[in-house]
Formats: C-alpha cells, structure tokens, sequence
C-alpha cells in the first residue's frame, strides 16, 4: 500500500512537471513568433527582457499554485501520508528542476545588450566568434568529446582572467545558451558592428566553421592574425576552410598524429587539447597549476585581511 502511495506521488510530479514543460513550450513559440515580428534589433533585445521576465513570473505563479494545492490537500486531509505524498512532489520537482536548469538557464540567457552598449560597459574583453549551428546549452555534454565547450570556455575566461567573453546571439532567438555574453546586431549591418568589436577586442577566438558568415569572420581575421587564435573541432570543416584561405593564412597542415580538438595561432602548429579546464587554460597560453597557486594565495591575502570575529 506504501509504495502505491509513493508511485502515486511520483506520478503527481510528473504531471505537474509536465505542465512545467507544456506551458513553457507553449509560451515560446508565442515569443519566437514576436521576436521573429519585431522592426529591429533594438525592438527584438526589448521584447526579448519582458519575455524573460515574464517566464519568471509565470514560474513563480505556477509553482505558487502547486504549493497551495498541497498546502491545502494536507490540511483537509489530516493524513500523514498526504503529507509524505506532498513532501516526495515537492522533492521531485525540485530535483528535476534543479537538473533542468543546470542543463539549459530555463529563464534565458539575459545578457540582451547591442553592440553599442556592450562596448559603453566594456574596455576589455575576448571576442569569441562561431557558427550559430554549434551552440550547445550550458551544462549539456559536448555531442563527443572532439566538440569545443563554450560554456567551460568562458568559465575559464572568467576565473582565470577576470575577463568578459563576448559573442553574437541570434538575433531571432528567445534566449542563448549559458556561456559568452551575447550582444545583439541587425541582419543589415551585422558585418560593421563585428568589424568594430575585433578591432576592439583584446584576444578574438574563432571557431572555425565553413558557414557563409564565419568564412566572412575569418577573412577579417587576416588584419588582426596578431590577436587571433583559431580553434578546431571538426576536421572536414577545417579542411574546407583551411583550402580556402590557403594563400592568404598560414593554417598548419594536419597529420596523422594530430588529434581534435586543437588551436593555433598563424604560422604555428597546431596544438590539441582537451575538454578540461586544464585543456581551455592551455588556448588562453596560461599555466593551469601556475593560476591555481595565485588564487589560493589570493583567497589567502582576503582572509588576512578579513579575519573572522571570534
């Protein structure tokens, strides 16, 4: 009789959970729909906020009501299996949402700024330029361990550096995922604003990819190879690209000890590494172990001067 209880709760759960999913799904199809109707950037980056802060309020509102309809099952009920049920409900949701949020930032990617304004907040930063079609949510795995992680990319940055990581977000998109703060440009101009931010940027990282617009980035790159690292997940692509700008970049020729992911910088070979924060320290050109030594010592300094009170 207890586990049909507990099996009961937990299918509670998971209707309430598929509510969850439903209305979330529902709603941004509406929102892509408006995204898609704005005038202009400017318009889709405003629609885009109250989006987002609506998906808050619609979350809290909704788990508001399931919490009352518990609150009050167990009240009229008087039953301590009521209870038990309610507290497993409440347990799995949690849980699944925790799980789901670190998988993707269910609330949206809220780094909505146009180039404008990300440069106004911004004197130093690293550029990080792509193709739209490798984008992966934050804390969901690479598709093999060959695929570069923006999102561990731009932690590394972070910690290491203390230095914001910016790329461009679809302009059409709801949300992006966690990683690089994105900035937002129109269809007509794009090509200005991302001349203006390599010019401006400190390192540009470019994932090479032999998409229309990326072949476009790469050609900019020639001017500015001095500041210029090109990282490589996919051999066919890199090939491709790599014939292209034969005479004008010196790309290194892969052999058959050469392995994915790698980096290189022109005129150097290339040198692969891996998926771990060890891997992304090493494209930035810093010593893993070296900064880990500094950040204790820093966290030891703030301690000293910020003793506890006894």
């Amino acid at each position: 009789m207890i586990i049909l209880e507990i099996l009961y709760a937990v299918f509670l759960a998971s209707v309430f959970l598929i509510g969850y999913k439903v209305v979330f799904k529902l709603y941004d199809r509406k929102s892509k729909k408006r995204i898609n109707d704005a005038k202009n950037t400017q318009d889709a980056i405003e629609i885009r906020k109250r989006i987002l802060n609506r998906r808050k309020r619609i979350a809290i509102v909704y788990f508001s009501f399931i919490f009352i309809f518990l609150i009050i099952a167990i009240v009229f009920s008087g039953k301590l299996q009521v209870f038990i049920n309610s507290l497993i409900i409440i347990v799995v949701l949690a849980t699944t949402i925790i799980f789901d949020y670190r998988k993707t930032d269910i609330y949206g990617n809220i780094s909505s700024q146009t180039p404008a304004e990300f440069l106004a907040d911004s004197k130093e930063f690293y550029l990080y330029l792509r193709g739209f079609d490798v984008d992966i949510p934050y804390g969901e795995k690479t598709k093999n361990n060959q695929s570069f992680n923006e999102s561990m990319f731009v932690e590394v940055v972070d910690y290491a550096l203390g230095t914001t990581c910016c790329a461009l977000g679809m302009t059409k998109e709801v949300d992006s995922p966690i990683g690089a703060t994105r900035v937002y440009v129109n269809d007509d101009d794009w090509q200005n604003s991302v001349l203006e931010l390599m010019k401006k940027a400190n390192r540009i990282f470019i994932l090479i990819n032999d998409r229309k617009s990326c072949l476009w980035e790469i050609e900019q790159s020639i001017e500015l190879l001095n500041k210029t690292v090109f990282i490589v997940d996919d051999y066919e692509k890199y090939n491709a690209v790599r014939n292209r700008f034969i005479d004008k970049i010196n790309m290194p020729v892969l052999s058959d000890i050469t392995s994915i992911p790698f980096f290189f910088e022109s005129g150097t070979d290339a040198v692969s590494f891996d998926n771990t924060w060890k891997g992304y320290f090493a494209i930035l050109g810093l010593d893993a172990d070296a900064v880990e030594e500094k950040k204790v010592e820093e966290r030891k300094a703030q301690m000293l001067d910020h003793p506890l009170k006894c």
